[in-house]
């Protein structure tokens, strides 16, 4: 496995709980008490092998922040670019304790064949940094693309971001995060996909799945949890009506606003046994055929200040 670079420290962001507003030089609570919030300045990179992927299950461990994963033509092996963030006293504390994440940042292949990435917090504290406030502030994974014959298997979650994967032919996918999903892939025939908007209190955070209109779905599941929630900054504007929607394709059925669930059987093609399953919390769940934007940190999170339930 290649491993390179780690930069220096720098003050970070992080979330601010009056919602999705990115501060800096905030900061990070662990047994140490309230501490400033840093972010290296440049990233780590590990790779497996050239010509080592195999097919097999690709699974990126629970993580602390964004994940984005794209799907580059002709790549035979995993590479893996993070970023780290830690909560400490000061920048020298800080820099040292990137040094050991980056010396944990790990791309692996299991006995069974599956492969793991890992971005694990720090196993000893360093000065002032506490292990529990360590771990990667997003990473970002290239995989092959993936074919019909040998399609990408993935697993992602994540605790505090979102997850945006791209450009890949799946037979599975199932993501889970709080800050937004947003997915542009080729399901195979047979695939079995579920993208999971982790809860929130506060906000609006939605699931976006793309899928080209060819696609052979049997069924796709669309759910909101709180469908009925109202925003005070725009509490009428049908941008901001959560609910689930299906849209671009020929034969897209019609939804009412605010449906909370909605189960669509395409049957375009009988044998086909495709399954989609999208959640969110508070935000939408959207199956559709047109192009999403590149989706950045809390990309999928709109900045509303309040919510309000009628």
């Amino acid at each position: 496995m290649k491993r390179t670079g780690i930069g220096n420290a720098h003050r970070g962001c992080t979330l601010a709980i009056s919602w999705l507003t990115i501060e800096t030089g905030c900061t990070a609570t662990g047994t140490a008490g309230a501490q400033t919030r840093y972010e290296s300045d440049s990233e780590a990179t590990v790779e497996s092998a050239r010509g080592s992927w195999n097919g097999a299950i690709l699974n990126v461990l629970p993580s602390k922040g964004g994940i984005h994963i794209v799907g580059v033509r002709d790549k035979t092996n995993i590479t893996l670019h993070a970023k780290f963030a830690v909560g400490a006293d000061n920048k020298n504390d800080a820099s040292e304790a990137f040094g050991e994440l980056a010396s944990l940042l790990t791309v692996r292949k299991r006995e069974d064949g599956q492969w793991f990435v890992e971005c694990p917090q720090t196993k000893s504290w360093h000065r002032s940094v506490d292990p529990a406030t360590t771990g990667c502030a997003n990473i970002r994974l290239e995989v092959p693309e993936g074919t019909t014959t040998f399609p990408l298997q993935l697993v992602a979650s994540t605790s505090f971001g979102g997850i945006d994967v791209k450009d890949v032919i799946v037979d599975k996918l199932d993501l889970a995060a709080p800050f937004g999903l947003v997915a542009a892939v080729t399901p195979t025939k047979n695939a079995q996909i579920k993208l999971w908007g982790l809860e929130l209190a506060s906000g609006m955070c939605s699931t976006i799945l793309r899928v080209p209109e060819s696609s052979t779905i049997r069924q796709a599941t669309l759910t909101v949890e709180k469908p009925s929630v109202k925003y005070l900054d725009a509490p009428d504007e049908p941008r901001y009506w959560l609910g689930t929607y299906i849209e671009g394709f020929t034969d897209s059925p019609t939804i009412a606003p605010r449906t909370a669930t909605y189960t669509w059987q395409r049957g375009v093609d009988p044998f086909a046994a495709a399954s989609i399953e999208l959640h969110a919390s508070m935000g939408k769940t959207i199956l559709t055929t047109a192009p999403v934007s590149p989706s950045a940190l809390f990309h999928q999170c709109e900045g509303l200040s309040f919510t309000v339930s009628p």
